[in-house]
């Protein structure tokens, strides 16, 4: 008799560890969902500036500037110190007269990588174009 006490005392135990052990794996893997799917998340298009810039560059040239200049905006949060990104709007903004945002651009892509010439190119492009572009706000 006591040998079946203490085998049912075992088996409850036993049970009891497994029970408990179910819950700490299904707890752990529950937590291991819920990483991946950060992880994925974060690592989604939405979190990548090259796709706002690509979106950006397909809005352009379907002529709507409007849906480009917020996919341009959207990129440059995701990464403001890209010169490549920074040259680019500045491009966008030369191309749309706005050469004063535009020289701001191009010369803070300048600051944020000074080997980048597309940067340096664009400032003396503004500079070039920009005495016509004076004489045609004076006529």
């Amino acid at each position: 008799m006591k040998s079946l006490i203490r085998i049912a005392v075992c088996i409850s135990i036993l049970l009891l560890c497994w029970g408990h052990t179910t819950v700490l794996l299904g707890a752990m893997q529950e937590k291991d969902r819920e990483i991946s799917k950060e992880e994925s998340e974060s690592s989604g298009p939405q979190n990548d500036p090259g796709f706002y810039f690509l979106l950006a560059e397909e809005a352009e040239t379907k002529g709507d500037m409007d849906t480009a200049l917020g996919y341009y905006r959207k990129a440059l949060a995701l990464d403001p110190t890209s010169a490549y990104l920074n040259t680019h709007v500045g491009k966008w903004l030369a191309r749309s007269r706005h050469l004063s945002d535009a020289l701001i651009m191009a010369r803070d892509a300048t600051l944020y990588d000074p080997t980048y010439e597309d940067s340096y190119t664009l400032i003396g492009s503004i500079y070039t174009a920009k005495p016509s572009f004076d004489s045609l706000l004076h006529k």
